[in-house]
């Protein structure tokens, strides 16, 4: 059985990712296929085609190539391009003003952003959420110990420097990992004065403001 084939979009903006879409079925903003494109994009940046934004491509073109081109466009897709083509056309007609005959220009999604805009990473929120809530919740859920010295069964600890041991094994282990990743993701973002840094900050830190325990612990590390 032939494997199925889907058409990835991805545009980049600045040396960023602006946006990016697949024609599969998956719901997520980044799937398997966008990871995939933008992968062999990075180890064979010779063998991807890069294209000029449609507006200065059509610059090019003389009147009956404009005039070719809508018309192939319209039959390729009729039934969802006729009905906005059909729109677009009445109100480029339209002896009365309206908003697409008094506007200079027209827009070009494949453009980017103007030079006077900041441009914003692609960036799926929900799913970021969804994944960092998962990792304080099993983060914070309390774990066996396990011993190798018998020995130290029969010495017990100060409660106070049992309860400051846990505290800072965190923290000494660099746990839970995912978290201190993402944070040094955000750091790295920060020294390259790239803006894009504070909505991811601002996600990681709903969720840990989120996490109950998280604030217990914080409590008692700053009452303590």
């Amino acid at each position: 059985m032939p494997r199925a084939q889907y058409n990835v979009a991805v545009t980049f903006d600045r040396q960023r990712i602006s946006s990016c879409n697949c024609t599969c079925s998956s719901t997520a903003h980044w799937c398997s296929h966008i990871v995939a494109v933008c992968l062999y994009r990075i180890h064979l940046p010779t063998q991807v085609c890069l294209r000029a934004p449609v507006s200065e491509s059509l610059q090019r073109l003389r009147r009956d190539q404009l005039q070719k081109f809508a018309q192939y466009l319209i039959s390729e897709l009729p039934r969802q391009i006729l009905p906005t083509a059909q729109r677009i056309l009445d109100e480029l007609l339209s002896a009365q003003p309206n908003q697409i005959n008094t506007t200079c220009g027209a827009p070009d999604p494949t453009a980017g952003a103007s030079a006077y805009e900041y441009t914003s990473w692609f960036l799926d929120e929900k799913t970021l959420h969804n994944n960092i809530n998962k990792i304080l919740v099993k983060f914070c859920v309390p774990a066996p110990i396990v011993f190798s010295d018998v020995n130290y069964l029969s010495t017990s600890a100060p409660p106070a420097a049992a309860e400051w041991s846990s505290l800072l094994r965190p923290l000494r282990g660099r746990e839970p990992e995912g978290m201190w990743n993402l944070l040094s993701i955000v750091r790295e973002m920060f020294k390259r004065n790239d803006r894009n840094a504070i909505p991811l900050l601002e996600i990681i830190t709903e969720e840990v403001m989120a996490c109950e325990q998280i604030i217990v612990w914080w409590y008692s590390t700053k009452a303590a």
